[in-house]
C-alpha cells in the first residue's frame, strides 16, 4: 500500500498533540537532544535511549510536585467553602420547639423593626457599590439574629469600615425604651506576670541574727524618714525684711465635658452600633461616645486596623478611653468616627420633613411614608441633614452653656437651641481655590435618559459616604457608608502643634549675707529704736 505523506505543518502538529499531562512528544526529543548536545557523550546512540528516560522521569516528577503545592490551596478553600456554608446554615435552622410542645418556640423580639436591607444593597450594587450578594445574604440573616436576641426597637445596615488587617461590618440600632443602660463590659488590660520570688541566700547559723539586728535598725530609720516625708513641711525662719520669693500659681485643671445621655434629644448616644469582622461573627457593641472623644478624633488621623483592643495614642494629642485618664482603644475611636460621619452625612429628603394638620404650629416631624418625587431629589436643594451637627468646641450637639454672672442675665434658652435639619446647600465646601478646580461638599449624579434611574450623592468630606434615591412610583432612600473612616483634607495632614510651654520658675531675689558688725549694728538699731515706741526719753536728751 502506499503511504499517505503529510505535510510539513501536519507532521509537527501531530508531533505537537500532548497527552492528558500536557507533555508532547515534541517537547520531548528536543529536551532530549538538548542534553545531548549539552552532555556530549561519547557514544550519542548508546546514550540516547538513557537520557530520554532521565528526561520523560523528570517530566513526571514536575507535574506531581505541582499537583502537590496545589493540593494545600484546595483544601483552604474547601475549608474556606465549609465554614460559609457552615455559618449560613445556622442562621437557617428553626428554633428549637418550646417545652412540652412539638411547634418552635416564637420569635423573642416579634415587634423589633428592621430595614429592607437586601433591596437597599441590591441598589446599590446598580451603581457600582456595596458588598457581593453572598455576603449581603448571609449580613441580613446575621442582622436579624441581632434584632431577635436582643430587646432592639430597629435594626438598620450602617456601612462597611475598611482596615489594615480586618473590616468591619457595622449596624445601627435603637434600644426600646427602658433597655440596654447598662454599658458594655470591656476587656481588661493585661496583667503583667509577676517573677517568682528570689529564693534568701545561703548564711550560716550565727550570721542569720546579726542580719536580723541590722535589718531592724534600717526598718526603723526607713519608717522614720517616710514619717518625716509625709508630715506637712514647715516654712524656713526667715527675716522680717526678707522679701517673699513668689511661688507660681496651680493652674486649674479643665472640666471634664458631661456626655449626652440616649434619652437626651438629638443625642449622639442615641443609636447604639454593633461590629462584627465578618457576616456570621458575634456582634460586639461600641461603648457609648464621649465629647471628649469626637474633640480629640479631630486632632488625629489614626488608620483603623481591626483589633477593637488596639492603642491608638498614648502620646500628645492623648486619645482618651474610658475616661480621661485611661489611653482610647480602636473601639472607642471607631465610636467617635462614626458620630461624626453620621452628624454629616446622614440626610433626609425635604418632601419627607411635614407639619402635622392637626398641631400646626408644632415644628415638622419626619414623615416615612410620605411620597417623595424624583424631580425634587435630583436636585441638592431637596435634601436636608437628619441629624444636627456636633459642636467644634465642646464636641456636643447642645454645647453647656456657661453659668451667668451675678449681676449678669441668665442665657437665652433660644440661642442655643437644636437646629437638626439644616439644608445641605449650606455646607461648607471642601475645597474653594482655585475658583478654576472647586470641589463641593456634595455631588449629585443622576441619569435622566433611564427612566426610573436612581439618584446618587457623595459626600466629599467624607470618601465614602453616599445617599442613594431608588425605585419606582415608591421612592425610597437609604444613606450608607463604605470607606477607610478617614476625612478628606485638602491638605497634607499634619499633626497640631504642642501647647505653649508653661512659665519658667521665678528667679530668688539674691542678697548679701550679714556681717558680725552688720548684726551688732541692727541690733542696737532696734534696742534704740524700743525706748521710743515705749514714750521713754534717752539719757543724754534728759541730761
Amino acid at each position: 500500500k502506499q503511504r499517505a505523506i503529510m505535510s510539513f505543518e501536519e507532521s509537527k502538529a501531530f508531533l505537537q498533540s500532548s497527552d492528558g499531562n500536557g507533555v508532547s512528544l515534541y517537547d520531548h526529543l528536543t529536551e532530549v537532544l538538548l542534553r545531548v548536545l549539552e552532555e556530549k557523550p561519547e557514544h550519542p546512540l548508546e546514550a540516547f535511549e538513557d537520557i530520554a528516560r532521565e528526561v520523560k522521569l523528570a517530566q513526571k516528577t514536575d507535574q506531581t510536585q505541582s499537583i502537590i503545592d496545589q493540593k494545600p490551596a484546595a483544601l483552604l478553600l474547601d475549608c474556606i467553602n465549609a465554614a460559609t456554608s457552615t455559618a449560613t446554615l445556622s442562621f437557617l435552622k428553626k428554633p428549637p420547639p418550646a417545652e412540652g410542645s412539638d411547634e418552635p418556640a416564637p420569635p423573642a423580639n416579634p415587634d423589633g423593626v428592621m430595614r429592607n436591607t437586601l433591596a437597599d444593597l441590591a441598589a446599590y450594587a446598580q451603581v457600582g457599590i456595596g458588598l457581593s450578594q453572598d455576603e449581603a445574604f448571609r449580613l441580613v440573616l446575621s442582622m436579624k439574629k441581632l434584632l431577635e436576641t436582643n430587646p432592639l426597637k430597629s435594626v438598620r445596615f450602617w456601612g462597611k469600615v475598611t482596615g489594615t488587617e480586618h473590616n468591619y461590618l457595622v449596624v445601627e440600632s435603637e434600644f426600646k425604651e427602658g433597655e440596654g443602660k447598662e454599658e458594655p463590659v470591656e476587656p481588661d488590660e493585661p496583667q503583667v506576670e509577676e517573677k517568682p520570688a528570689t529564693p534568701p541566700p545561703f548564711r550560716l547559723a550565727g550570721e542569720e541574727a546579726e542580719i536580723e539586728a541590722e535589718a531592724g535598725d534600717e526598718d526603723e530609720a526607713a519608717a522614720a524618714a517616710a514619717a518625716a516625708a509625709a508630715a506637712p513641711a514647715e516654712p524656713a525662719p526667715r527675716d522680717s525684711d526678707e522679701p517673699a520669693t513668689p511661688r507660681p500659681q496651680a493652674t486649674e485643671e479643665a472640666k471634664e465635658i458631661a456626655k449626652e445621655e440616649r434619652e437626651e434629644e438629638h443625642s449622639p448616644n442615641q443609636f447604639t452600633y454593633w461590629v462584627c469582622a465578618n457576616a456570621g461573627d458575634p456582634w460586639i457593641r461600641l461603648p457609648e461616645v464621649l465629647p471628649a472623644q469626637i474633640l480629640a478624633a479631630r486632632l488625629i488621623r489614626y488608620h483603623i486596623t481591626g483589633n477593637l483592643d488596639a492603642v491608638v495614642s498614648k502620646g500628645y494629642p492623648f486619645f482618651p478611653g474610658k475616661d480621661a485618664k485611661t489611653a482610647g482603644k480602636e473601639r472607642h475611636y471607631l465610636r467617635a468616627q462614626i458620630a461624626r460621619i453620621s452628624a454629616t452625612t446622614i440626610l433626609l429628603p425635604k418632601e419627607a420633613l411635614q407639619t402635622s394638620e392637626d398641631a400646626p404650629d408644632e415644628p415638622p416631624k419626619v414623615n416615612e411614608d410620605a411620597e417623595l418625587h424624583l424631580e425634587e431629589l435630583t436636585k441638592l436643594e431637596g435634601w436636608l441633614h437628619r441629624r444636627p451637627e456636633l459642636d467644634p468646641v465642646q464636641g456636643r450637639v447642645k454645647p453647656i452653656l456657661p453659668p451667668p454672672a451675678d449681676d449678669a442675665e441668665p442665657a437665652d434658652e433660644e440661642a442655643n437651641k437644636i437646629e437638626p435639619n439644616k439644608p445641605l446647600e449650606n455646607d461648607k465646601p471642601v475645597r474653594e481655590k482655585p475658583k478654576s478646580f472647586p470641589i463641593p461638599a456634595w455631588s449629585l449624579r443622576h441619569d435622566l435618559t433611564v427612566p426610573f434611574a436612581p439618584v446618587l450623592l457623595r459626600s466629599h468630606h467624607w470618601p465614602g459616604a453616599f445617599v442613594l434615591a431608588y425605585g419606582g412610583p415608591r421612592i425610597t432612600h437609604a444613606c450608607m457608608y463604605f470607606g477607610d473612616g478617614q476625612k478628606y483634607t485638602a491638605a497634607p495632614f499634619t499633626p497640631p502643634p504642642p501647647p505653649e510651654m508653661q512659665e519658667e520658675y521665678p528667679d530668688m531675689v539674691e542678697q548679701r549675707d550679714p556681717t558680725v558688725e552688720d548684726e551688732d549694728e541692727e541690733e542696737d538699731k532696734k534696742k534704740a529704736a524700743a525706748p521710743a515706741a515705749d514714750g521713754d526719753v534717752p539719757p543724754e536728751e534728759s541730761a
